[in-house]
Parts: C-alpha cells; sequence; structure tokens
C-alpha cells in the first residue's frame, strides 16, 4: 500500500468532479508567496509529509498577508516536522466553513465490506473519536459501487442532524467521493476535514489517500 503525498491525492479528487481549493506546491518561500497573492493575501501552508498529525506538530499554518506567508515558508522549509523533513509546501487558497465533518472510506475492520464512518467533529482524529465517543461516529456499510451508495449517504447525513439543505449538497459528494474511493482501488480515503461553506457548497481541503 501507499500513501499519497497531499497534493497527489487532492488532484485525483479534483479529476474525479470533487470540488478542492486552489493549490500550489513550493519548494521556496518566494513561491509560497506569490501563491498567497494569487489566492487574495491569505492561504494555508503544510509540510508535505506522508503522515497525520501534522497541524500539532506544527506542520500546518494559516497565513493571513503575503509577507507572513513568506515568514512561514522560510521557517517550514528544510525543518523537520515529525521525524520528515520539510522540502516542499503545499499552499491552498483559504477556506472558511460554516460546518465541518470527517469522513473516511476503508474496509469495515468486521466485515472488510466498504464502509462510509463520518463524525460531526471535523478535525478531530476519527480514531479518537471512536474510542472516547464511539455514538458520534456514524458509519453505513456501502455494498456496490453502481449509484447504489446513495441510501447509505443519505442516512449518514440523517444521523449526523444535517438539514435538508445541507444533506442535498452533502449527499452527492459523499457519492462522488465513493466513486473515487473504488475507481481508484483506494484501502483508505479520509477527509478530515470536509467543510461546508456558508454558501452550503462542499470543499475537500484536504485528503489522505492510501491505494
Amino acid at each position: 500500500m501507499t500513501r499519497l503525498l497531499e497534493h497527489d491525492a487532492l488532484r485525483l479528487l479534483s479529476e474525479r468532479g470533487i470540488a478542492v481549493p486552489d493549490f500550489v506546491v513550493a519548494a521556496e518561500a518566494q513561491e509560497a508567496a506569490q501563491a498567497t497573492a494569487t489566492f487574495g493575501g491569505e492561504s494555508v501552508l503544510k509540510a508535505l509529509i506522508p503522515v497525520n498529525g501534522r497541524a500539532s506538530a506544527g506542520g500546518v499554518r494559516i497565513a493571513r498577508s503575503v509577507e507572513d506567508a513568506w515568514k512561514i515558508a522560510e521557517a517550514m522549509l528544510g525543518e523537520k516536522v515529525l521525524g520528515y523533513r520539510v522540502d516542499r509546501l503545499l499552499v491552498s487558497r483559504l477556506v472558511e466553513a460554516e460546518w465541518e465533518l470527517a469522513v473516511l472510506f476503508a474496509p469495515d475492520p468486521e466485515t472488510q465490506r466498504p464502509t462510509l464512518f463520518a463524525s460531526a467533529l471535523g478535525g478531530i482524529d476519527v480514531a479518537d473519536v471512536a474510542r472516547r465517543d464511539p455514538a458520534a461516529l456514524v458509519r453505513r456499510q456501502l455494498e456496490h459501487a453502481d449509484g447504489s451508495s446513495a441510501g447509505a449517504a443519505r442516512a449518514v447525513a440523517e444521523d449526523l442532524g444535517l438539514g435538508a439543505e445541507e444533506s442535498d449538497v452533502l449527499v452527492p459528494a459523499l457519492e462522488a467521493m465513493y466513486r473515487a474511493f473504488t475507481e481508484l482501488g483506494a484501502q483508505l480515503l479520509e477527509i478530515n476535514p470536509l467543510m461546508i461553506a456558508s454558501d452550503r457548497s462542499i470543499v475537500v481541503p484536504t485528503a489522505t489517500l492510501v491505494v
């Protein structure tokens, strides 16, 4: 199994019709600053390393200006985060969310059938949610890749307590993610957080993809 770096995961999802923020891969502070200027003066800078937990280790930073992006990039590039040297940064457009969810597609540990796991506690590790508050993690088996996942996606949206308007945008997004999961022959696809913006659009700002 191979865990893809985040820019490759986002590219593959984007190619399959899933909305991701504009992003640039930067190897120099100047590139990060230029990208931030293109994005309107604000951005998110992430260490491109194949591991979770980057945010708590200082590997994810928000730049509120072009100068800020330059300084953050200079500080991060060449340093080590969680044991990995940071040679490149993912610089993406900053997305403000009204709701954040956690979504994970993976085989169920007991049945090995493809399953959708989700939590309304976006940004918190799904495994931690399962340990601390099992009731906060909903799951539905996805039996087929032929579109019959719609019922499971709808049930997950209802279990998360989303309103009709939010469910109507989330369900097709979840179906698209499941199609990507199956088309790529993935072992795991995690989007945490998955963002619902104020205009009710769905945005995937980050993704973990294991194929």
